[in-house]
């Protein structure tokens, strides 16, 4: 016999399992949405509770509504962070293709569904997502039901378009399928209308976040801007040809890059924590020396053209962006550079040794340990910044507020207050609060800046000022 009721515990659950797994890597380019309402069905008269949540974020996305907790896990490939597949020239270590605006194959990912209305069975699925501008498709494969679900979902920045249909494969027939509406009557504010098979009428209240495509910031008006790995879109990404690109752009202040030490306690500018992407090894950066890495082709997995292109090291970046000195500010963030007090100052020394001579360096980094360290161990002169793509130990909300409007204030001035950056630096997908982030600038006095996913990183200036206010 099926259970019907559902305990107040676990819709808890679901919620702050929801609150908690959320980290905020908006590149996944998908709605998070969180409604409560009701569902009046008109052959029985009857009215039911109503639940959607989508957090729409890596490392696991959680829908939790109608009776379903459904988790998308990725593949688990590389510690701690589940891939969700990994090709292409212009990926992060989540998503096939996450910043194209139109991508045939734009994500993938294995997951399963759990009927928790039900008799608790659980569902395996495998998904596949495409995109084009601000239309969303995707379709799952469930395994044990042998069934095929199809998703559409139009995004504006005034209201979602949504649609659903599940076929079964068994049956050859439809068994359910919806088309719904979230209007978003004020900031994230929204109402949700929606039929469903039955005619069943669904109306609620919620956040709803608008998904905007990548490079919306062009729009918009900003104090400076930075190149973002000297480019990763027009060359392979830290490499001479990426560095000497930026430093030809006329309109850029600072071009940021990544270093990560190396088994034998070199520094390499190399982004991901892993080979996987470059050359197709799961080989970590921290299990390397600096030969090895040396030895692998960084050009290849853009264009075969660049097949002969080496990671540089800490000492050759700094040379290589001598010439940028008059031009502005190399942003060198700091990734994982060994742990401790001592590790630090290691890699601080290091930087400034290879930059004595060089264009002034600014450290950022998206690590709350370093986050702790790098105040205590700058010179006065010096400047560092915090990015908030990954908050797995930040309370309290681990930057759910990517879409929940209220919090967003309330978030980034408890992260500024706690950490005391110069900057911090977000993502487009935060563009909506523009106007907000305008304001924390001069309120805070600091520097708001927001990456595009490409090849920019669009600033506004605590000062309103023409350049960083922090130099």
């Amino acid at each position: 016999m099926k259970r019907r009721g559902l305990p107040v515990a676990v819709i808890l659950m679901c919620l702050q399992m929801s609150m908690l797994t959320a980290l905020s890597m908006p590149w996944t380019a998908q709605s998070k949405y969180l409604f409560t309402g009701a569902t009046y069905e008109p052959s029985s008269a009857q009215v039911s509770p109503y639940l959607d949540i989508y957090t729409g974020d890596a490392p696991y996305i959680i829908h939790a509504g109608s009776g379903e907790l459904s988790v998308l896990l990725g593949l688990p490939l590389h510690r701690p962070t589940p891939f969700f597949f990994s090709f292409g020239t212009e990926n992060q270590i989540s998503f096939m293709d996450v910043y194209s605006r139109r991508p045939l194959f734009q994500s993938g990912s294995i997951g399963f569904s759990w009927d928790l209305l039900g008799d608790l069975s659980i569902d395996k699925y495998i998904m596949l997502s495409s995109r084009f501008d601000q239309i969303s498709s995707a379709v799952r494969f469930y395994a044990d039901s042998l069934t095929l679900e199809h998703a559409l979902h139009v995004s504006t920045p005034r209201a979602d378009l949504f649609t659903s249909l599940r076929y079964g494969l068994e049956e050859q027939s439809i068994l359910a399928w919806s088309a719904g509406l979230d209007l978003r009557l004020r900031d994230s504010l929204a109402l949700r209308l929606m039929l469903s098979q039955k005619m069943e009428l669904t109306i609620a209240f919620g956040l709803s976040h608008y998904d905007p495509p990548a490079d919306i910031a062009l729009e918009y008006a900003w104090d400076y801007v930075g190149a973002h790995r000297g480019s990763m879109v027009r060359y392979p990404e830290n490499t001479i040809p990426a560095f000497e690109y930026a430093m030809g752009r006329e309109d850029i202040s600072f071009i940021e890059t990544d270093m990560n030490m190396t088994s034998d306690g070199g520094y390499v500018a190399v982004h991901d924590l892993s080979f996987l992407r470059y050359i197709g090894r799961l080989d970590a950066i921290s299990e390397l020396t600096l030969e090895q890495i040396r030895s692998f082709d960084m050009g290849s997995f853009f264009s075969r053209e660049y097949r002969d292109l080496r990671a540089l090291d800490l000492q050759e970046t700094a040379e290589v962006l001598k010439p940028f000195a008059g031009q502005g500010f190399v942003m060198l963030e700091a990734k994982l550079i060994g742990e401790g007090p001592e590790a630090m100052d290691r890699f601080l020394d290091a930087v400034r040794s290879a930059y004595a001579d060089s264009a002034k360096v600014s450290y950022m980094t998206l690590y709350y340990e370093n986050a702790r360290l790098l105040p205590e161990h700058l010179h006065d002169d010096e400047s560092w910044g915090l990015c908030l793509l990954n908050a797995p130990s930040l309370p309290p909300f681990a930057l759910y507020s990517g879409f929940i409007y209220p919090l967003f204030t309330y978030e980034i001035t408890d992260i500024v207050e706690r950490y005391e950056p110069d900057y911090i630096m977000l993502t487009t997908d935060f563009i909506e609060y523009y106007d907000q982030a305008k304001e924390l600038a001069a309120d805070l006095g600091i520097d708001i800046m927001f990456w595009d996913f490409k090849d920019t990183i669009f600033a506004l200036s605590a000062d309103g000022g023409p350049g960083p206010s922090f130099l």
